[in-house]
């Protein structure tokens, strides 16, 4: 007989729930323009950093529209610094009462005329910036990618299917459904840490998360709310659309 001193403390409540793995980002990368594929930096089933290029598209034509509108800048900004200075010219000559106020107040209408042309000029050309950095497609995600839908030659448009899918991997969640007679343990506790357990069936690895989303509805048709727990997953173990067993205390 083993003898014990009995104590009193708290216990964990703990429910055991079917779950899903579920990521926590999914993009469809498009085009933005349409334009020809120039070349494809990536593979299928290849992980990519957010940032990456992974599609390269024809850019000759924006390259060399934004090389006329750099130069189109340089020029106005050059007549801009003249009409400055025909401005000062003209400023003296009006305290010496060479040309009349209305030809000062032309020079000066001249001058801002030219710079208003100036800012115009600026904003054209970050417009064509922004339209040649279109043609290099970046990962607009860390992830892993699906199936590459494209390759070098073909016309892309913004309506167009997704060039390829990035799903997030690293970190990962899970969902489950918890029952309605939990919903008031669960509040009573969603200002703390809940930790939550998953295990998968085929392998009996287990892995270690905490709950992060509550849904804003319980369902009628079963009684049960959505819940779901994000778990680190820098080695891939955990999969999208993967079946596991879940603990919650």
């Amino acid at each position: 007989v083993t003898v014990i001193q009995p104590q009193v403390q708290d216990m964990p409540i703990q429910v055991e729930l079917n779950g899903s793995v579920v990521p926590l980002r999914v993009v469809d990368v498009r085009s933005q323009i349409s334009n020809l594929v120039r070349e494809v930096l990536i593979k299928e089933g290849q992980t990519v950093q957010q940032g990456q290029p992974m599609f390269l598209l024809d850019d000759r034509n924006d390259r060399a529209n934004v090389e006329k509108l750099r130069a189109t800048l340089a020029r106005d900004r050059a007549l801009g610094a003249d009409q400055d200075r025909q401005l000062g010219r003209a400023q003296e000559l009006r305290k010496q009462n060479f040309i009349s106020q209305g030809s000062l107040d032309t020079t000066t209408a001249q001058r801002d005329a030219q710079w208003a042309l100036v800012k115009s000029d600026e904003a054209a050309l970050a417009a064509a910036e922004v339209a040649l950095d279109y043609n290099t497609i970046k990962a607009p995600i860390s992830g892993r990618t699906g199936v590459v839908s494209v390759f070098p030659g073909p016309l892309v448009q913004p309506n167009a299917a997704a060039l390829v899918t990035v799903t997030q991997i690293d970190p990962i969640a899970i969902q489950f459904n918890l029952p309605e007679s939990q919903f008031a343990r669960l509040q009573s506790v969603q200002n703390q840490q809940v930790l939550v357990t998953a295990t998968v069936p085929s392998s009996k690895a287990s892995f270690k998360g905490e709950m992060y989303f509550v849904d804003n509805n319980i369902d009628i048709a079963n009684g049960t709310i959505r819940v779901k727990a994000r778990f680190p997953n820098a080695k891939g173990d955990l999969w999208p659309g993967q079946f596991v067993q879940t603990r919650v205390e």
